[in-house]
């Protein structure tokens, strides 16, 4: 899975502009322009969506996406990508394989807070007892859960974590679900391009 996301936009300047002054205008204000879309409208609107689609307490993934625009040629290319490796997967989905030693670590309920974030981190919890199943295999609970991070209160130990080597995510698809609540970029620029060239 590549780290990250990427989407390209590419729009083209007036194929019917006749002098290279017109040109240079047009790509001028349609480089602007989409800038301006891709902040104010489609990026504002991934990171609504990844903050009420996912349980990212921390608020990392939403505020990883960062726009990019360049102009190569005739051409204006804007780029909406996120610099977190997991970006990817949490938008399409799939699994995530724990290589070599140590686990990945499945927060329940009890960690969790009425909304179903996490309150803290594994590493957070003081008077823990880690336990296996047997040989240290797959205890035969949903999700290949193979141990648990424990903390005792009375007599009774209280699951705080699942220790897992790999765990399926869902597709989320925010990107889309994101830009399908905007406007469109090709309604976006005519307004803007019409404003700046008519008033």
């Amino acid at each position: 899975m590549p780290a990250g996301i990427k989407i390209h936009v590419k729009v083209k300047s007036d194929p019917f502009a006749k002098s290279q002054e017109t040109v240079e205008r047009t790509l001028y204000h349609l480089e602007q322009a989409m800038y301006e879309w891709l902040e104010t409208e489609y990026r504002s609107s991934v990171v609504l969506m990844v903050r009420s689609m996912l349980n990212h307490p921390t608020g990392m993934l939403a505020n990883s996406f960062l726009t990019e625009v360049r102009t190569t040629g005739k051409r204006v290319i804007g780029s909406i990508f996120s610099n977190s490796r997991y970006a990817g997967i949490q938008d399409i989905g799939g699994t995530i394989v724990k290589k070599g030693k140590g686990f990945m670590t499945i927060p329940t309920d009890y960690v969790k807070t009425a909304a179903g974030k996490t309150k803290q981190s594994a590493r957070y919890y003081t008077d823990t007892i880690v336990l296996f199943g047997k040989d240290g295999k797959d205890m035969g609970t949903p999700g290949g859960v193979i141990g648990g991070i424990f903390q005792k209160q009375g007599n009774d130990l209280i699951p705080l974590f699942w220790l897992v080597k790999k765990v399926t995510l869902p597709a989320h698809h925010f990107m889309d679900a994101a830009l399908n609540r905007i406007e469109p970029f090709s309604q976006y620029v005519l307004h803007r391009v019409s404003d700046i060239f008519y008033g």
